[in-house]
């Protein structure tokens, strides 16, 4: 049984990201890219912008959405 424990409040990107890695240990997943992180970095970016434009452009606007 996997714990999960919220210190604060979580992004959407972070919980996207988490899932992700789940994904990850669960399924033979393909990768994109050569780490895990950045793969799992980059499916939830990607996911949160096509999902919500909007919210994304205001995060980028803000600089509160960090990414490589």
């Amino acid at each position: 049984m996997t714990r999960i424990t919220f210190f604060k409040k979580m992004s959407l990107v972070t919980l996207l990201q988490e899932f992700m890695h789940h994904m990850q240990n669960q399924m033979d997943l393909k990768l994109y890219r050569k780490d895990i992180e950045e793969d799992a970095r980059a499916w939830s970016v990607s996911l949160f912008k096509a999902a919500t434009p909007k919210a994304f452009m205001n995060a980028v606007n803000k600089g509160i959405l960090h990414f490589d």
